[in-house]
């Protein structure tokens, strides 16, 4: 079933309706869902992991804003979002936990200090 509703979702952002929302819907909806259901179990990995996916989420939030505005009238676009988005949610391609241990933890672990302060 959620084969089925992914593949109808990205033929709609492939149709470019509604894209931006529908990528949006992705990113945040299964995710707090899945996190919510983290919460409320006793194993740290999945905590972990979802932890990891609202990280590495926040960022590219930050990135995507700005890109939207440069790219929006490139070719596939949205679609790309779209599966960018879901192998980042994907656990067992673990793509959040690739982005964060290969590029964010280190600039994290060099600015926290810095952003300490800043919100202290």
């Amino acid at each position: 079933m959620i084969i089925g509703l992914l593949v109808v979702l990205f033929l709609l952002v492939i149709s470019n309706i509604s894209a931006d929302f529908i990528c949006d819907i992705v990113g945040i909806l299964y995710p707090g869902y899945m996190s919510f259901k983290a919460i409320e179990t006793k194993d740290p990995d999945d905590d972990k992991q979802w932890l990891t996916y609202w990280t590495v989420f926040a960022v590219y939030k930050m990135i995507d804003f700005t890109a939207t505005v440069l790219f929006f009238w490139v070719p596939y676009y949205y679609p790309l979002k779209f599966l960018v988005l879901v192998w980042l949610i994907y656990p067992e391609a673990k793509g959040a936990s690739v982005i964060y241990d290969e590029h964010l933890k280190h600039h994290m672990e060099t600015y926290s200090k810095k952003i300490d302060e800043l919100v202290a």
